[in-house]
């Protein structure tokens, strides 16, 4: 539908009288006789989106109030159907985009991550996405992950004329195969199967895209966590290497900067000794490397040649920081 349909629609479904709307990225911005709302809009399939409702209801039963609440429609219902997906009404909030070079923000982003991940404890789902369990899966994953760059290898052997990015991706194939290696053998060595169906039992998510524009602060710091399109079943630790990850790639590995997140991390939420090992196994696998990878070779994103350049120079200039980082990371962090 456009968007004077969508108009009138939503003042069909809704108690409010929709007076103009503006898209912005993956969501609209709604003028209301009631306020501003925000119209967030996904492609999912049903099982798929009841899912994602179901774990940000969940949030929001535990006392989790750093998410927003999807207003009912006349119906009582949650959401609402549109064309090619589903969509839910919440408030607009006025604030920005975390900054994680700011050490207030990363604080408050750090420290949100763990109350997410206590709130999201005993989280049964409505529907069960095999795909979104992946309880025990990350050596299972990465595996294949490591197959997968060894494809792109083969495809990049078979070609005649071989563009920048085949030739700088093909030199670096071999060494970052042997990272990937090395990590599933860590996560083996670290008794990872055993550890994860231990923490299975919590039946707590992961966030699973918790990057800055995805962490809205207000003007009095208030959080707001948006956008949970990427929800998982999983290991806390699978965030907090994340965030790890964003705050170091890209020539900025530093081990204090990692300490202040995990100390930050920790006084909402929990990390085991245990744990720490598997951080490291986890950081270990090239992330960066496969995923241009994947996004060059396999679902051939409508990026121009510069962009994918970028993304893989900045991958391979890791290498030796990235590296050293992960040798002293399990050693010197302390949980």
């Amino acid at each position: 539908m456009d968007l004077e349909e969508l108009k009138d629609y939503l003042s069909i479904k809704y108690e409010i009288q929709v007076h103009d709307i503006t898209p912005i990225k993956n969501v609209v911005k709604i003028y209301t006789d009631t306020g501003i709302k925000c119209l967030k809009r996904v492609k999912f399939d049903k099982e798929t989106f009841l899912f994602i409702l179901s774990a940000m209801t969940h949030l929001i039963q535990k006392g989790f109030n750093e998410v927003l609440s999807p207003e009912l429609t006349k119906d009582g219902e949650m959401y609402i159907k549109l064309d090619n997906g589903f969509g839910f009404l919440t408030e607009w909030v006025l604030s920005r985009e975390c900054n994680y070079l700011n050490p207030v923000d990363l604080k408050l982003a750090a420290s949100t991550l763990g109350r997410l991940h206590r709130c999201s404890s005993d989280f049964n789902p409505i529907e069960n996405i095999d795909d979104r369990i992946i309880w025990g899966k990350w050596i299972e994953r990465f595996t294949y992950r490591t197959l997968q760059i060894k494809k792109f290898k083969s495809i990049i052997e078979a070609k005649n004329n071989r563009t920048y990015f085949d030739r700088v991706y093909i030199e670096n194939c071999d060494y970052f195969i042997d990272e990937a290696l090395k990590s599933i053998e860590h996560l083996k060595e670290a008794d990872y199967l055993k550890i994860s169906l231990e923490r299975s039992k919590s039946k707590c998510f992961c966030h699973h895209d918790y990057a800055n524009h995805n962490v809205l602060i207000s003007e009095d710091l208030k959080v707001n966590i948006i956008d949970f399109d990427y929800l998982i079943c999983d290991m806390p630790i699978h965030d907090v290497c994340s965030l790890i990850i964003r705050n170091m790639r890209h020539g900025n590995y530093d081990m204090d900067k990692a300490q202040y997140i995990v100390d930050c991390y920790l006084k909402t939420g929990d990390i085991y000794k245990d744990e720490l090992y598997l951080m490291n196994s986890f950081m270990e696998f090239p992330q960066d490397f496969w995923q241009v990878g994947l996004q060059y070779y396999i679902e051939r994103l409508s990026w121009d040649e510069e962009r994918f350049n970028k993304r893989l120079t900045k991958a391979v200039n890791d290498k030796k920081d990235r590296s050293e980082f992960l040798n002293e990371f399990k050693h010197s962090i302390i949980i």
